[in-house]
């Protein structure tokens, strides 16, 4: 498979809900081990980073519907989606479903490109928003968490890469 079309399909999965209005909720949701040990980006993480975690984000509640990312607009956030379902298209077209958990936006953090993905949420949604500004500080403070945040990015891209490999 021709890396330019690896890349634009995993391009695609950067996203995030920066270009959303979405209406907070409260935060007790996502707070638990339970919860923050399903998705992949706090894999790893103790009860410390945890804290630093909720200090960071903020829980949101995304409507079906509502489109999250609009495509070729720089983003601001990463978000995890920690219920429900959103849809990514590239030019209009349908490139990926993606259900919970799921991490978006991690690459436009990493690299500081615009989306090039427009993501609509197809069923009701919560979410964990990520402004980049305060996940850097967050990182820059506590060094060993920047590590585990960006080792576990990492692994995630890493099997999405394989995964488009086997196809």
């Amino acid at each position: 498979m021709d890396i330019r079309i690896i890349g634009t399909i995993v391009l695609a999965f950067c996203i995030c809900a920066g270009c959303a209005s979405v209406e907070p909720k409260a935060q007790t949701s996502w707070q638990s081990t339970e919860a923050l040990a399903k998705v992949d980006l706090f894999r790893g993480l103790g009860e410390a980073d945890r804290a630093i975690l909720r200090d960071v984000g903020t829980v949101r509640t995304v409507k079906a519907g509502e489109q999250v990312i609009e495509q070729g607009k720089k983003l601001s956030s990463m978000l995890v989606i920690l219920a429900g379902e959103a849809v990514v298209k590239v030019d209009g077209k349908q490139v990926a479903t993606l259900t919970a958990p799921a991490l978006l936006g991690e690459l436009e953090y990493l690299d500081g490109q615009p989306a090039c993905a427009e993501v609509t949420v197809s069923k009701d949604s919560t979410a964990i928003e990520l402004p980049f500004k305060a996940l850097t500080r967050a990182m820059e403070k506590h060094p060993r968490f920047g590590l585990a945040i960006v080792r576990n990015i990492a692994r995630i891209e890493a099997v999405r890469l394989r995964k488009m490999a086997e196809k």
